[in-house]
């Protein structure tokens, strides 16, 4: 996710969340990665309904261990 601020990932995180809401995907978890604050990721968790885990990654840290762009 680019940020909370990018609405086609806030749409994307909605679809993922009624996808895995209504599917029986036992065993797979969606965790969400965002360059946002904390503070950010508790909004758009309550615009969205996502339940699942959305880090925050302000430094980039992670998205450079795991070698995305």
């Amino acid at each position: 996710m680019k940020g909370t601020w990018c609405s086609t990932c806030v749409q994307a995180l909605r679809a993922i969340h009624l996808e895995f809401n209504s599917a029986s995907l036992d065993g797979i978890r969606v965790v969400g990665l965002t360059a946002d604050r904390p503070e950010a990721i508790k909004e758009v968790k309550a615009r969205t309904g996502f339940e699942g885990p959305i880090v925050s990654d302000t430094q980039g840290d992670l998205l450079a261990a795991l070698s995305f762009p």
